[in-house]
């Protein structure tokens, strides 16, 4: 979440925020994102059917299926996105079954810090636990095209997750069968968290990007690197790391208090120690990403100062 600091405010620092709902957005992920890819695993573009025109795919080389992932495996993909704590995610996989053969459409799933519900470890990089992603949705059902899929038919898996801690956070797919292809992952709180966002087989579906929480690789992000934690403190100076229009918005070039960040926003050394901003004009703005623990109603301070009274 973003709470954004505009026009004529010259805050020292915030305390406490706003009114709003806490951690509704679904985090989408398409293969654009993927940060690591692995031995049999290779990113395809120019797609007509696939989310962003990518998709990831692990060669069909015929390999027999795995009973269980591997602690450290040669072909996988890895992707990092940011999440905060304590929100129950249902996560979904678009898949598709080179030559629409059943033989050719499951993945081993794991995260980094991944939680149960109960807040139990589960399907944990470098262990042999994962979640097991088979897009056949019954015995004898056969694949066709692209379809959505977040477990297995024959077992009962857990399928909703969360984590412990506000951040970033890696997602890995493992080969379970060869010839698999992935387009899209999406990690939903409310839309999708008791209904597939579409159908198993011949779907079109592509969930969009709008509304849904950036993977990792965005140009803006948390100064610290983890969205302040609220009710708390936001330091003004701590806008959000990014570029001109994406993280803020300054109307002149350079920072004309030459003090704390190399950045076109205009900061100065304050009396009572630390930094503010400072020459603040008429449309400008500040970002800073939030972590809101509870949805409700919050009061907002602001410490401001002026050249002159009134």
């Amino acid at each position: 979440m973003t709470l954004r600091l505009g026009t004529a405010l010259l805050p020292i620092a915030l305390i406490l925020t706003f009114s709003s709902q806490a951690h509704s957005q679904n985090i989408v992920l398409r293969a654009s994102n993927v940060t690591t890819i692995q031995g049999n695993w290779t990113r395809h573009a120019g797609s007509t059917t696939a989310a962003g025109g990518q998709y990831m795919s692990s060669a069909d080389q015929g390999w027999a299926n795995t009973s269980a992932p591997l602690a450290s495996p040669h072909d996988y993909f890895e992707v990092s996105f940011n999440a905060p704590a304590g929100t129950q995610y249902h996560v979904w996989f678009r898949l598709r079954a080179a030559e629409n053969s059943k033989y050719n459409d499951s993945v081993w799933v794991q995260y980094s810090d991944a939680l149960t519900t109960g807040g139990s470890s589960v399907y944990r990089i470098g262990s042999t636990s994962g979640l097991d992603v088979n897009l056949e949705d019954c015995s004898g059902c056969g694949v066709s095209g692209w379809g959505w899929q977040d477990g297995v038919y024959w077992m009962s898996q857990s399928t909703t997750i969360r984590f412990a801690n506000t951040g970033s956070h890696t997602l890995r797919a493992q080969t379970r069968e060869d010839g698999v292809q992935i387009d899209q992952v999406v990690l939903s709180p409310t839309t999708y968290l008791t209904a597939s966002p579409g159908r198993t087989s011949n779907d079109s579906t592509i969930v969009p990007l709008s509304g849904a929480t950036a993977a990792a690789s965005t140009a803006s992000g948390p100064y610290s690197g983890s969205p302040v934690s609220l009710p708390g403190r936001v330091q003004a100076e701590n806008f959000d790391n990014g570029v001109d229009g994406s993280a803020y918005h300054d109307n002149t070039p350079g920072n004309t208090g030459a003090a704390y960040r190399q950045t076109d926003m205009d900061l100065q050394g304050c009396s009572s120690g630390g930094f503010n901003l400072a020459w603040i004009e008429a449309g400008e703005w500040a970002n800073y990403s939030v972590n809101v623990q509870t949805a409700g109603s919050y009061t907002v301070q602001l410490r401001v100062a002026s050249l002159s009274g009134g």
